[in-house]
């Protein structure tokens, strides 16, 4: 048993022609984007199906077509859905660039997930797009958020927490997560960017080539097999995973027991 997991930042609308094809091949379980256009929703629901949440995260102009955020997607029955916000202005606002002050006053950071049940078993999955700073270190802000956001996710128990976290592998900000969840990347990894794809790819491949910056972390209630990272679909690489519950074989061995 076990459900396969795909997360990927899509980066808008830039990558579609790459980003539809791979989900239509890898036919996920449980679809996690992190900035995706919210006037792309109905692209991703004939993928996907009905069952979905959008938490808006900022818009990039007055337009509404600019409006973007993160998105879940599950194939399997939901139990509940869940959004806590972490940072962040209580409504959506035109991003601003000008300093990481105002990208904190003007986008919203949030975890966004669902329950879900195969069987007997139950998922507790989230994602989040975290805050961004220049090259991925820890400064003020990050440094308050990362605490908001565990603050928000710590009451879900067992959790499967995937997305952009915006700091990468080895760093303070990722290193805090790390000592309370466990880091399912494997250490083989050294970036998930997609150099080819990225802006700034071309100027600055050797700074990226350490840029870990998307996670899947897990607490002690799950493992995850077959962990991989997948290139030339956005300008992050797709996060894929089989995700299964501890200690499935020995429950699903008991109940075949008791049953026959």
């Amino acid at each position: 048993m076990g459900i396969k997991l795909i997360s990927v930042n899509i980066e808008r609308d830039k990558h579609l022609d790459r980003v539809i094809p791979f989900i239509q091949s890898e036919k996920p379980d449980v679809l996690c984007l992190q900035e995706v256009c919210q006037k792309d929703l109905p692209l991703f629901r004939k993928l996907m199906g009905d069952q979905f949440r959008f938490s808006r995260a900022r818009r990039d102009t007055e337009d509404d077509a600019s409006i973007n955020g993160e998105a879940v997607f599950s194939r399997l029955p939901v139990r509940e859905w869940f959004y806590y916000q972490y940072a962040g202005p209580d409504h959506d606002m035109v991003f601003d660039m000008t300093s990481q002050q105002t990208r904190s006053d003007t986008a919203i950071r949030a975890v966004t997930g669902c329950e879900i049940l195969q069987g007997r078993n139950t998922f507790r999955i989230a994602t989040t797009h975290f805050t961004w700073t220049e090259r991925g270190e820890a400064d003020v802000y990050q440094k308050q958020d990362v605490r908001a956001m565990l603050d928000a996710v710590r009451p879900l128990g067992d959790l499967i927490f995937c997305g952009d976290f915006n700091a990468p592998r080895g760093g303070e900000t990722f290193s805090f997560i790390a000592q309370h969840y466990k880091d399912a990347i494997p250490k083989r990894y050294k970036t998930s960017i997609d150099i080819a794809l990225h802006r700034s790819g071309k100027d600055r491949p050797d700074e990226l080539a350490d840029k870990m910056v998307d996670g899947l972390f897990l607490t002690d209630g799950y493992y995850a097999r077959g962990v991989r990272l997948e290139s030339g679909v956005s300008d992050h690489m797709a996060v894929v995973a089989k995700i299964h519950v501890t200690g499935t074989r020995m429950i699903d061995s008991l109940w075949d027991l008791i049953r026959w």
